[in-house]
This record gives C-alpha cells, structure tokens and sequence, in this order.
C-alpha cells in the first residue's frame, strides 16, 4: 500500500499553491504520465489546473471525472431523469441542473418531496449506511430507481465511485501518485476508493482542512478525512493564513474550537489587524442600511462580499442592488443566471452587446475606442428596433455580410466603417443620435423582448456610466456554499438560519455542520468582518464581542 500524506490548509494559507508546487516536483521527478489530480468540484480542479500544470488535460479533473473515464463514459442516469419520471411518476424529479460530470456533489435540487428521496438516498449510499438501516420510504424509492438504472443500462453518480471501488483497481493510465484536493468534502465512499487506489501507487497526497467542511448534508463526514490515523511524519499543516488578519481569525479560531471533532492545528493569521463589528441596522430582510454601510468600502474600491446561509436570504438584497443599478455577480456559481444577471451562460450577453454600441465612447475603451465594425453592428443591432433607426431589410443585409464574409475577401468584418457605409444600414437622424451616445434614444429604440434584460444595465448606465459595464462587479452575492475557496476585502455575513437549520443547531448532532459554515463565510475576509442583524429568531448567536 503507497503511503498517505495528508495536507491541512486552513483559510488563505496558499493551500492551492503548495498542491501546485507539491505537483510539479512530481511530475519532474517522476514524469508526466505518472501523475493525476483528483478535486471534489471542477472549480478547484480548474484553478489547479491553471497553475499551468505539466499535466494533460484529462490528468486533472473531478474524482468523477476520473471514474466516468475508468468506466468508459458510461450513460449517466442524472442526464435521463425525464426518461425516469415516466417509468416511476409517483416519484417524479426536477430535472433542473442534474447532470453535471465535473460538479455532481453540487446538485441540490430538493424542490419536491421525491427530490428529498433522491438526496437521502444518495446520502445514505456516500456514507455507506447497509442497506437493511434505510427508512422505508428511502428503500422503497431505491427500489423503483435501481430497476430504471438496470433497465436502462445507466450509471448515476454514486455508481461511479462505488462501481470503481468494487471493479476498478486504479484510475486510467496506472498513475503512481496522486494528488486529492478539498478531500474533507469527499464521502466515506469516495475517500474509500480513494484509499483503495492508494494500493496501487507508491504515495498520495490528500490535501483539506476539516474545519471547513461544507457538504455533511451529501454524506461527507470530517472524520473520513481523518482517519485512519497516520505517521506525524506524514502530516503537513500549512499554518499561515495569506488572507485573513489577526481580530478576524481570532474571532474564527475561538469560534471553530466549539467543534466536538476536529484536528487541533497551529493557524496563524497575517500580520494586519483588520477589522470586525457589529452592525445593528439592516437586515436580509431590509438591507438598505447595509447597502448604504458599503458604500465607504466600494468608493474606495473594496470587493464587497454579502453572504447568507440560504439563497432565498439573498431575494431582497439582488433586488435592492437591481434597484440602484449596483453591478453584483458570482463568479463561483457563473450558472446561476439571478446571481449573474451582467453575463450569460449561452452565447453574447446583453451587456456584451450593449458594450458593442460604445465601441466608439473614449470614456468606455479609452485609446482602444474606434469606429463601428460589421461585427460591433451584428451584435448590438439586434438590441435595437428597426422602426425609426434602420433601413428597411438592414438586419436581413447585415446577416447576409456576417454570413458569408469567410466566401468573400472584400468583406471584413474587423474593418472600422465609414460614414457613409453606417449610412447604408441606418436612418441619418437615428445615425447621429447614436453616434453622440444618446443613451435615453437607445432605450426608446430597445426591441420590446430585450427590454427586461437590459433594465438593470441601463439603471447602471445612468447611475455610473457606460464604463461601469465594463469593470468586473465589486459586489459578490451568494450562499456560504456557494463562495467556498472564495474571499472578499470586506464581507457582509448574515446570522440567520432557515426553519430547518435552527433545528440542526439546536440539536448537538447537527450543530456541528452549522459551525463549519460560519467558519467558511468569516474567513472569506480579507480587512473587514462585519456582523449583520438578523430578521428572525432563527439565527446563531455571533456577534463581534463574544470571545473576547
């Protein structure tokens, strides 16, 4: 059996950068082939992966990725749950976002009570409870879904790994060193097959921190990550934080130490005393107060972080932000399209187009502004109505030249226009309207289906200027969940807890979860910690005094 190495990266301690660095001494020592990475979401996968790693690609992805090729990309059951819903009504699924390779442990759909099933299940099989301790209700749903499976011949997630644990003795290509990155959120299953690999390879790096467990409700248990217990000379703390400051990590160290399981490490925070308080105006609810709180911070240029524990906590605070034309995004959930409404998944995004149009403003492009090209005319013309502003059939002759310009060497479509050939395409009174930025002309002239999606970007226009678009949101949104691995110069973090969370922390079994998650959101911060008021009695007692 290869050794095991175990890896503690506690908030902001570079732990990415030392798996990095671990990697390419690796693959110098022992070459390419002999080395795979292995993370729990694509995200992190990713970003190792960015590190311009001597690896190929399929070298470094999810540990499903890694079972989905070991098994020869079977037919995955997530991606056919309407086909599912038709054999087994009665329990009919979401199909929304449940097929995702790279990021299966971040499906949470459990928007009916089958949703709820299907999560239990799952939960029950990734930590691996015998099958004779399932509720009837979990026994009886798995009952209609392995029949689908066999029926159909499809593998669902956690096949993938208990499959490979059962079958599969190594992953593809015979690696001899592995690298397992965020392994505190790996299951009971996936640690096992991860540890069952292991006998197959000379060594194994698992690299996480218990502390910032998240994913308990998919079946993930801390002490997997822990045990079994291994050499101290196999052991690495990383123990200086990089992000967080001295009041803030103070107030997280003594927060996390109410955990009844965890590893006791050394975690120093760096050298800058940052701040923390309390702020005893605003709410989730009402987060006004907290939107005027933040200005200081984003007039000098500060990420500003809002976190909640649930997304429906953050229903008031998209629309406030909406409101007053504030840009906000998540760049770790970029599917999310109501946490993202700048940018899109699916082709150009309206903001795209709109920066098009300004192709020409100084203000917007500075020394790179010019004049319109065929492409800047493709992509914004479809914004604005023909009526008024164009020449009848002037979208059907801008298609045609953006259609067959590879057929033809006199069209280019990067070439500047000139006056006179803008002129073939739009009314001279609306030509000159736009070329003086007319940005209430522009909204006039918006086609009636592009109206709802660009409200917001224009609120930003006026508010901020055009050049706002252009600037990557300093306000991040999202849940605690949603920003793991994430950090911000100032994070708002909200104390409230769904009905269903107050009972976990009122229970002792389920306190634990609810402390990790705090832990994660404090430690995103990178100068300032502020505290929010809550909207309900359903809530953790924090606040900035409380262990001092």
């Amino acid at each position: 059996m290869g050794k095991e190495y175990r890896v503690f990266g506690p908030p902001g301690t570079g732990k990415t950068t030392f798996l990095t660095k671990q990697v390419k001494n690796a693959v110098k020592k022992h070459g390419s082939e002999s080395v795979i990475v292995a993370s729990f979401t694509n995200a992190s996968a990713k970003e190792i992966g960015s590190r311009e790693l001597p690896l190929d690609d399929r070298q470094v992805g999810t540990l499903h990725s890694h079972c989905y090729r070991a098994l020869d990309y079977p037919e995955v059951a997530e991606g056919n749950i309407k086909d599912f819903n038709k054999f087994a009504p009665q329990y009919k699924l979401s199909t929304k976002e449940k097929k995702d390779i790279d990021n299966p442990n971040l499906v949470d759909n459990t928007e009916s009570k089958a949703d709820q099933l299907f999560l239990k299940y799952q939960n029950l099989r990734a930590r691996m409870i015998e099958k004779k301790l399932w509720p009837t209700s979990i026994s009886n749903f798995a009952e209609k879904w392995e029949k689908w499976k066999k029926v159909r011949g499809f593998v669902d997630f956690t096949d993938m790994i208990s499959i490979s644990l059962e079958e599969i003795d190594g992953p593809t290509g015979c690696p001899y060193i592995a690298f397992f990155d965020e392994a505190q959120d790996f299951t009971p299953l996936e640690l096992a097959l991860v540890r069952k690999w292991s006998e197959v390879m000379e060594w194994i790096v698992i690299c996480g921190d218990d502390d910032q467990n998240l994913y308990e409700f998919k079946g993930a248990k801390p002490e997997a990550f822990l045990d079994p217990p291994i050499p101290d000379d196999q052991v690495i703390i990383l123990n200086q934080s990089y992000r967080v400051p001295k009041k803030i990590q103070k107030l997280a160290n003594n927060w996390i130490k109410q955990l009844a399981v965890r590893k006791e490490k050394e975690y120093k925070p760096r050298d800058f005393e940052g701040e923390l308080r309390d702020l005893k105006k605003g709410n989730w609810k009402n987060p006004d107060p907290i939107f005027q709180d933040s200005e200081k911070y984003l007039q000098q240029g500060k990420t500003v972080m809002f976190l909640t524990t649930c997304s429906y906590m953050l229903d008031n605070i998209k629309a406030g932000l909406r409101e007053r034309g504030i840009p906000f995004h998540n760049p770790y959930r970029k599917k999310r399209g109501d946490w993202n409404p700048l940018s899109s998944t699916r082709g150009t995004s309206s903001v795209e187009r709109l920066l098009a149009y300004y192709r020409i403003s100084n203000k917007v492009y500075e020394d790179q502004a010019r004049m319109w090209t065929l492409d800047d005319l493709d992509k914004f013309i479809t914004l604005i109505r023909s009526k008024n502003v164009l020449h009848r059939g002037a979208k059907t002759q801008l298609s045609n030249l953006i259609l067959n310009f590879d057929d033809d060497e006199n069209i280019d479509i990067t070439k500047p226009l000139s006056i006179n050939r803008l002129l073939d395409f739009f009314k001279e009174e609306a030509l000159m309207k736009l070329l003086d930025l007319d940005i209430d002309f522009v909204e006039q002239n918006i086609l009636g289906s592009r109206k709802k999606a660009l409200d917001f970007p224009f609120k930003i226009i006026k508010n901020y200027g055009p050049e706002k678009l252009k600037e990557k949101p300093k306000i991040i949104i999202g849940t605690i969940h949603s920003i793991k691995g994430g950090e911000a110069d100032v994070v708002y973090l909200f104390p409230d807890l769904s009905s269903k969370g107050i009972k976990q922390w009122l229970k002792t079994k389920g306190k634990d979860a609810i402390i990790r998650q705090f832990y994660v959101g404090m430690t995103r911060a990178r100068e300032s910690l502020i505290l929010c008021n809550p909207a309900t009695n359903y809530r953790v007692p924090l606040n900035s005094k409380m262990f001092k």
